[in-house]
């Protein structure tokens, strides 16, 4: 097992393959070492009477069809296709439209449409996309204007707080909801009736505090 970290740190680290391929390489190297049912090959036949201590297949198997692997999938795929289809750009120009040109609301329009593409898309991509569209504007801008730094801080701090509105805003919303099972359970319009109004709150201090620093 320790091997098979290191190995796993290495690949990761200096990618001499893609990272998602180290991940399925990984799971296929346990499956044959490290496996109750792995070729007898491949381990110490003097400690074949040990196999009691070896991992069940089926414990490993099933990180192929973890439902926090799924959620991920679904968010992912709602990405891809707004991206694939540009519905994800095409839309942040029809929510920013109503806001005006006073620099405080097209800030607002900003952390509002970043919120909400960060309902459903990766916080990381959604910052990505939304610095994007901002460029031409930053362009427009002295490098010392408030007004500059303001845009560019709003997009993350949006992105990160929209996230969590929903349990594929974010990995981690998706582990937290693997572990509240039981009478701790949560579903997605639970999480969501928590995670708006919270967000609503803070996206209102973060454009607060911006327009009364910066603008």
């Amino acid at each position: 097992m320790p091997a098979i970290f290191i190995l796993a740190v290495l690949c990761w680290v200096l990618e001499p393959i893609p990272i998602f391929a180290t991940s399925v390489l990984l799971i296929g190297l346990e499956l044959l070492l490290i496996c109750n049912k792995g070729p007898i090959c491949f381990r110490d036949p003097s400690r074949i009477e040990e196999m009691g201590k070896l991992l069940p297949y089926q414990d490993i198997l099933t990180t192929f069809a973890s439902p926090i692997i799924m959620l991920f999938l679904g968010g992912f795929f709602l990405a891809m296709a707004a991206t694939k289809y540009h519905l994800d750009v095409n839309l942040a120009r029809v929510f920013l439209r109503p806001f005006g040109e006073s620099p405080k609301f097209v800030m607002l329009g900003i952390i509002i449409t970043t919120a909400v593409f960060s309902m459903f898309m990766s916080n990381t991509a959604t910052t990505a996309l939304m610095i994007t569209i901002v460029t031409p504007v930053l362009r427009l801008l002295p490098n010392d204007d408030l007004g500059r730094t303001a845009l560019v801080l709003c997009i993350p701090l949006a992105a990160n707080i929209g996230g969590i509105r929903t349990p594929i805003g974010t990995p981690p919303n998706a582990v937290a909801m693997k572990y509240l099972v039981g009478e701790q359970a949560i579903s997605f319009g639970g999480w969501m009736a928590f995670g708006v109004p919270f967000s609503i709150c803070l996206l209102a201090i973060v454009w607060t505090l911006l327009v009364a620093t910066t603008i």
